[in-house]
């Protein structure tokens, strides 16, 4: 599976995740989302991915930073923070950062997760 289907399917199988967002699995976006309407919202995507170790010219595991936003009207993302941080420390990933971001009227935790991952021949 690639990183980003381990990471739609972690987040869609936690209950504890979809039953925080506002229409459950429907409100989990890769890349972005349009005006969802209702939050909070996931988005998420590769954020970067970077050589980690090489031998002999050639990349043996890369660095992968997935980036996921938690999108609310209120700011009220503290336990939907907790919950998605529980599921991709289980997916194997060493959160990186967090930050908070005000966009007009939508308050967004912006959280950056890191894994290695084995390049695939």
């Amino acid at each position: 599976m690639s990183v980003l289907s381990d990471v739609y399917q972690g987040l869609k199988a936690s209950s504890d995740v979809t039953k925080l967002l506002a229409d459950g699995q429907k409100s989990i976006y890769h890349g972005w989302s349009k005006d969802a309407g209702s939050y909070p919202v996931l988005i998420y995507g590769i954020a970067s991915d970077v050589p980690h170790i090489t031998a002999d010219n050639r990349e043996i595991s890369h660095f992968v930073t997935m980036r996921i936003h938690i999108v609310t009207k209120n700011g009220a993302f503290t336990e939907l923070f907790h919950v998605v941080n529980a599921v991709m420390v289980n997916l194997g990933y060493m959160r990186k950062m967090c930050n908070e971001v005000n966009d007009e009227d939508l308050r967004i935790m912006v959280c950056d997760y890191t894994i290695s991952k084995k390049v695939e021949e």
